[in-house]
């Protein structure tokens, strides 16, 4: 059976009115209250049934059920709730707690036009399926009207993650809430690179190799160089005296070669595109501000692009122009490693 529309993009809405029987029950009850947000109280926890997000209605029916979800009406006017009739938990059909002959009368008056029966006993069933999902709700992450993030289980992935305060929140070039599925990586004292490989390819979607330990010269402050002279520092041999203005470091830089790469996934990489920011805040919010990285971005074979003028996206110097023939025989994988500068730049630090 083809899926609902599969000739449009129908909203999720029109879906769920159209073909309710299709959708689980705690999800669609999921979609209404988030529709409802703000305005509605939440299911079976309020006095006033009109309030609520959606109204529930139970099938007295005597046949075999298969589904949860009957159908699902749309409110007759804005504010009003939906309606949804449920094949389960009903005191009446064929799986209710009444006796077969009451429930067929019930029925057949329900066929003639008199729904008075089956109306009081909805008074009922609304209430128990209310009570039905509240407790669900109350156990299953995912199931709330709010958005994911703002839960109380978010807050408490977020203070395992060290963002538990609201001073805190927003200060990544990255979502939040994309660091929640991360929570047990990130929330563990114990981080590695292959720990923060395995959140960049979720983010990102793109192939990415750690290269450790490459090492990188750093710079000497000035509080720590050596002077001679009656002012002198640092000057005792063998111990603090040191020559030149920079020391080599093993261990504390370490390379991420993303790709091969699609032209247009390259592009994103670059200083001037919409991904680095977000990788650099991502590595610096896992690695600390201890450890120092590279980037070598990588561009597919066949994918480097001719150099043409008028073209701003193949004149790019160091970054996507190469001369000659690039792509011939196939063309092979190109490697462009970003500069320090560019770097601190994704990172949203000065220049230096």
């Amino acid at each position: 059976m083809a899926a609902h529309g599969w000739r449009k993009s129908p909203s999720v809405e029109a879906w769920l009115f159209d073909e309710g029987h299709a959708f689980d029950f705690y999800q669609a009850v999921s979609l209404l209250e988030h529709w409802r947000e703000g305005d509605a109280v939440p299911l079976g926890e309020g006095s006033d049934p009109s309030r609520e997000s959606v109204r529930f209605a139970g099938s007295v029916a005597l046949d075999f059920p298969e589904t949860d979800v009957a159908r699902i009406r749309p409110p007759h006017r804005e504010g009003e709730p939906a309606k949804m009739f449920v094949n389960f938990l009903g005191l009446g059909g064929a799986l209710g707690p009444l006796p077969p002959p009451i429930v067929e009368s019930i029925y057949m008056r329900a066929v003639r036009g008199d729904t008075a029966a089956r109306d009081f006993l909805d008074i009922f069933n609304h209430r128990l399926v209310s009570f039905a999902y509240r407790i669900r709700k109350g156990h299953r992450v995912g199931l709330g009207a709010s958005s994911p993030e703002k839960d109380d289980a978010a807050r408490h992935l977020f203070a395992l993650l060290g963002l538990g305060f609201k001073a805190l929140e927003g200060r990544l070039a990255v979502q939040d809430r994309a660091l929640l599925e991360h929570a047990a990586n990130l929330g563990s004292e114990a981080r590695s690179l292959e720990g923060l490989v395995a959140i960049l390819r979720r983010h990102f979607g793109v192939a990415i190799e750690p290269i450790p330990l490459t090492g990188a010269f750093h710079p000497i402050e000035d509080a720590d160089r050596t002077a001679i002279g009656r002012s002198g520092q640092n000057r005792a041999l063998g111990r603090d005296a040191c020559l030149g203005g920079r020391f080599w470091d093993q261990e504390s830089t370490f390379d991420l070669r993303i790709g091969p790469m699609k032209l247009g996934e390259f592009l994103r990489f670059l200083p001037d595109g919409d991904a680095l920011a977000p990788l650099c805040s991502l590595v610096r919010f896992y690695a600390g501000a201890r450890f120092h990285f590279g980037l070598i971005l990588v561009l597919a074979e066949g994918e480097a692009p001719r150099i043409e003028l008028g073209r701003t996206t193949c004149a790019l110097l160091g970054q996507i122009a190469w001369l000659g023939n690039v792509n011939k025989n196939g063309g092979e994988n190109r490697e462009v490693r970003l500069s320090r500068a560019a770097i601190r730049k994704g990172l949203g630090e000065a220049p230096g």
